[in-house]
């Protein structure tokens, strides 16, 4: 009885303790690694590409020389307006009204030697360099003529007047002194009719700068470079009457 008794005691002194898992405190949560955004770089374009946008902003190159010496100027309308004979090599010999080409700085006595890369100094046959020419300027755009050629004046008041001449004579009157300053006009003057004043000064005339001259000859002899291809009051009456007969 006392051995059972004792054994009784010792399996409750024994007994097992239930162990309750603790729970597990929650991780930090983890930021993903910003993404690294690389750098974009931006697609060079090829040469043609290149080229194609050059010629669209700055037109069509064509190079002269004059004096030894390369000079390039860019077509961006036709037609040129250059007088030249058909002969190799081409060479610039005038210009009409309103031309391109001399707008452009092209000048008389300037030999062609390439247009749009293509060489056409060293051909044979002018109808080659005629090929070249065509098929580069044909795409351009065709400009409406100006109404006639461009002469700036500058007021009394120190206003800058630009008026267009379309025949001659001019019809002005003025001094054989620089700055040219007109005083008067002839009866019907043409200068008079498309606005120009008494005590206008001339500032240029199609783009040369009469600012820049030192002697009045220098002056007479732009006014003459320009005026004398200009059409006269019976050549336009005669070209009105031509086109109403066709």
């Amino acid at each position: 009885m006392g051995a059972q008794c004792c054994a009784e005691k010792a399996s409750t002194s024994h007994q097992l303790m239930e162990i309750i898992p603790q729970p597990e405190e929650p991780k930090p949560a983890q930021t993903p690694p910003e993404a690294v955004q690389e750098p974009v770089i931006a697609e060079q374009p090829t040469e043609e590409v290149a080229e194609a946008q050059k010629e669209e902003t700055q037109g069509i190159p064509m190079v002269f020389e004059a004096d030894g010496m390369s000079n390039t100027v860019y077509a961006t309308r036709k037609p040129l307006g250059m007088v030249f004979e058909i002969d190799l090599p081409i060479t610039i010999k005038g210009f009409k009204t309103n031309s391109h080409g001399e707008a452009i700085g092209v000048k008389v006595g300037w030999v062609l030697k390439s247009c749009n890369g293509e060489d056409c100094a060293n051909l044979s046959k002018v109808a080659d360099a005629m090929d070249i020419i065509m098929k580069h300027i044909q795409p351009l755009p065709v400009q409406e003529p100006l109404p006639g050629l461009p002469m700036v004046c500058v007021d009394e008041s120190g206003v800058e007047n630009t008026v267009y001449v379309t025949r001659k004579p001019l019809g002005m009157q003025f001094g054989e002194t620089l700055p040219i300053k007109i005083t008067n006009f002839r009866d019907n003057s043409h200068g008079q009719e498309v606005g120009m004043k008494i005590g206008w000064v001339l500032k240029s005339f199609n783009g040369d700068d009469f600012t820049r001259l030192s002697t009045f000859k220098e002056a007479m002899q732009i006014l003459q470079k320009h005026t004398e291809r200009l059409p006269t009051q019976m050549d336009l009456v005669e070209e009105k009457e031509e086109k109403a007969s066709k």
